[in-house]
């Protein structure tokens, strides 16, 4: 019988590793044993229980093949120790927010109480745990050639062994997965003001205005060459604003649509490249928000390389703090803006 994915992450599981994350967390080595056989099968089980979802699948394979996924985890999960800001844990707190969202904090909750630890501790192993998954999901991929359709099949394939292998403190991992989806399927309708927030909102509109004005000129024998040239140049797509759902990053409804003038322009003008830059709330934890952000702009980062543009075309920026007097739909977007 080949092995699963979840058996080869329970072999990197040694007691040298249950004693160095017991005394990073702070915890009994049984207590830290019992919580990481709860939270890998979680891990999985969570990923697996969406591989059905194109959007989500998108969203996992990039963090897969981000360049910060580090396979040489698997050689020494220990490395994770002391936490901080590595590209490893940023990716894998992107997957946490991800897979669990607004859902993560009752999980944690279920391990903590099922391993007899405290909610911090469960919290600092589920923080662990999830990079090493991408690191074995990297593997997989690159060893076995997969592309995101192959790998969303071998999961799926696996999903009950890794149901049957959490415990049954946790509840139905299907029914927490569940949930968040079904909050985000009806957000509430934004404030009649937001359309005054972000500039792109009436931008856009002026320049296609404009442009049908300098057309009509044009038409009537009015104006001279210099505004014939500068006209195309107003006219160019140069953005698109993505609203994201309160704690989710999959691509919404519609994002397609949104991109197509940017993909259009870009495909006429091999030169030109693409920002791809997420907002957060500056209130809140610093760290989760960017995470969030960063996994934001890497689902539009697949929607555009979907739509035929180049990974090397398009820059993932910084994540940025959504300042000002902005609506908390505002702080839930991602920019793409042409830089020519």
């Amino acid at each position: 019988m080949s092995e699963t994915l979840l058996d080869g992450l329970s072999r990197l599981i040694t007691p040298e590793l249950l004693d160095g994350l017991a005394g990073q967390v702070n915890a009994p080595e049984s207590a830290v044993s019992k919580g990481l056989s709860a939270i890998m099968p979680a891990l999985l089980g969570g990923v697996a229980t969406r591989a059905k979802e194109p959007s989500f699948m998108s969203t996992l394979f990039g963090l897969v093949t981000d360049s910060g996924n580090d396979a040489g985890l698997l050689g020494n999960p220990q490395s994770l120790f002391g936490g901080g800001s590595s590209p490893a844990m940023a990716l894998g707190g992107s997957l946490l927010n991800s897979v669990f969202g607004k859902q993560l904090d009752s999980i944690v909750g279920k391990v903590a109480s099922f391993a007899g630890i405290s909610p911090a501790a469960a919290s600092s192993m589920f923080k662990f745990g999830a990079p090493v998954v991408l690191s074995m999901l990297g593997k997989k991929v690159k060893d076995d050639g997969m592309d995101v359709s192959s790998l969303g099949k071998l999961l799926s394939s696996e999903k009950d062994k890794y149901i049957a292998a959490a415990p049954s403190a946790l509840g139905s991992l299907e029914d927490l997965i569940r949930e968040p989806r079904q909050v985000h399927a009806a957000p509430p309708p934004p404030p009649p003001v937001a359309e005054k927030k972000s500039i792109w909102r009436w931008l856009i509109p002026l320049l296609i205005a404009l442009a049908i004005g300098w057309f009509l000129l044009q038409s009537m024998g009015g104006g001279d060459g210099s505004a014939q040239r500068a006209a195309p140049s107003a006219m160019a797509p140069s953005a698109a604003v993505v609203y994201f759902d309160a704690d989710s990053s999959d691509i919404p409804a519609g994002t397609a649509a949104k991109l197509m003038p940017v993909i259009s322009y870009l495909k006429a003008n091999p030169g030109s490249k693409v920002d791809v830059t997420g907002y957060h709330d500056a209130s809140g934890d610093a760290m989760s928000n960017e995470e969030l952000a960063r996994a934001r702009a890497a689902a539009v980062q697949q929607a555009l390389q979907a739509g035929g543009i180049d990974g090397g075309r398009i820059n993932l920026a910084k994540p940025m703090i959504s300042t000002g007097s902005g609506t908390p739909e505002d702080a839930r977007r991602v920019e793409v803006s042409v830089s020519r």
